[in-house]
Formats: structure tokens, C-alpha cells, sequence
């Protein structure tokens, strides 16, 4: 039975009952969340990603003699697959770009109003409450 803390690929069949195809559990590629894990799919010739307690009970270990019959034959789209979806999560580090900011004007430079701001804010409550 595949454990998911396994340090060797597993080789092995999804059997559901549209379907039987071959898959492998590789335990190099990035990991997807803790209740999810990527299959390489034989039919589909790509890394799927199934919801581990679904996916679970329909795998099948093979023998010794299957295995390595199966890994014969999916060595290479098995590898190709490998290439591709590590490349499309491959993540370039790269330092965030930040904006230059203008320096703050000099004081002589500041902007001056020579009109007089009017503080006089009607409240709606007229004279009522205006001399407490």
C-alpha cells in the first residue's frame, strides 16, 4: 500500500470502476497540501492531482515482476511528464521591485496658502449645544 512518507517511487494501478491505468508516486515532487497528492497517470501521460482519502483505497501495489515491468515501459513519458510539471512550478526568485520616491521638498519649497481656511463647521444642530 503507498504511504505518502515513503522515500522510494511507487509504482502501482488506479483501478475505479470506468477505469485501470497504471501510476507513480514519486516523493521528490513539491508537495500539495497535507489531504492531496500527485499521481503520474500512464492513460492521462501526466502528474494529476488526487484528494488522498478518495484516491487511497482505489490503488493497488504491484508486484515485483509488474513494477518493474511497469516501470519499463513509463520510464520515459514517466520522466518527460517529471520534466514538465516541475518546470511549471518552477518559482524564479527574484528581489520585489520598489519605487524610488521623490526626496521631500526642501522647506523654501513648500507649498504656501495665502487664503485663510474658514473653520466654522455647521454641526445641523444650530446655537442648541454651541455654548455649553
Amino acid at each position: 500500500m503507498l504511504n505518502k512518507q515513503s522515500k522510494a517511487v511507487w509504482y502501482g494501478v488506479l483501478e475505479t470502476p470506468v477505469l485501470t491505468t497504471e501510476v507513480i508516486y514519486d516523493p521528490t515532487l513539491p508537495c500539495a497540501s497535507s489531504d492531496k497528492i500527485y499521481l503520474y497517470n500512464a492513460q492521462r501521460e501526466q502528474m494529476v492531482l488526487y484528494v488522498w482519502h478518495i484516491v487511497q483505497p482505489l490503488l493497488r501495489e504491484l508486484d515485483a515482476g509488474q513494477a518493474e515491468q511497469v516501470k519499463k515501459s513509463l520510464d520515459k513519458p514517466w520522466k518527460k511528464a517529471r520534466k514538465a510539471f516541475i518546470a511549471d512550478r518552477a518559482v524564479v526568485s527574484q528581489p520585489p521591485v520598489v519605487a524610488k520616491r521623490k526626496p521631500a521638498p526642501k522647506e523654501d519649497e513648500m507649498p504656501t496658502f495665502d487664503e485663510p481656511v474658514d473653520l466654522d463647521i455647521d454641526d445641523g444642530f444650530g446655537a442648541d449645544y454651541d455654548s455649553v
